[in-house]
């Protein structure tokens, strides 16, 4: 008995989506800010959460036990904000996440010469001892310097909660 293949029934995974997934998928598309990353659907109401630079304008920290994925977590948010021309510090006392942002900063450089990121990119890497940077908060020109001066002043005597200068400062 021979049997005709297009009369089968094909499998669900075979049958294009309905016409209601994919306006679902445009309008989605719809709400995405021009400058932002998903991170996933709300579970109430299924729209897109986005996490946009106007949300990391101080600090991003992402808590979680070990294992489940946080530094992919922040290098996916950090090489997104990173493509869009936005600047990032990163404080990893592991290293792992540095290497992988630094060598991925190395790479989009070639890529993308327009992000001047050879130009921009400060790596900081405490724990090799043989490349020390000095750093100086009051180096600046001498037009401000005497501002940086007072700025640091001010800085160390609320550190140490003293109402002025008078006297000493440290014992």
């Amino acid at each position: 008995m021979a049997e005709n293949w297009d009369s089968l029934t094909r499998a669900r995974w075979q049958q294009p989506p309905p016409q209601a997934h994919w306006e679902k998928r445009l309008q989605q598309a719809r709400n995405i800010p021009p400058a932002g990353l998903l991170l996933g659907n709300n579970l109430t109401n299924s729209l897109p959460v986005f996490l946009t630079p106007k949300l990391l304008g101080t600090h991003l920290e992402v808590i979680g036990a070990t294992g489940t994925g946080k530094s992919f977590a922040m290098e996916a948010i950090l090489k997104s904000l990173i493509l869009q021309g936005f600047g990032v510090t990163v404080l990893d006392p592991h290293g792992d996440l540095y290497d992988r942002l630094l060598a991925f900063c190395a790479w989009l450089s070639l890529r993308k010469p327009d992000l001047k990121l050879a130009e921009r990119v400060v790596p900081l890497d405490f724990g090799d001892t043989n490349n020390v940077m000095g750093f100086n908060p009051i180096a600046r020109n001498g037009r401000v310097m005497t501002y940086q001066v007072v700025a640091l002043m001010e800085a160390i005597r609320k550190c140490f909660g003293s109402g002025s200068f008078q006297g000493q400062l440290f014992t």
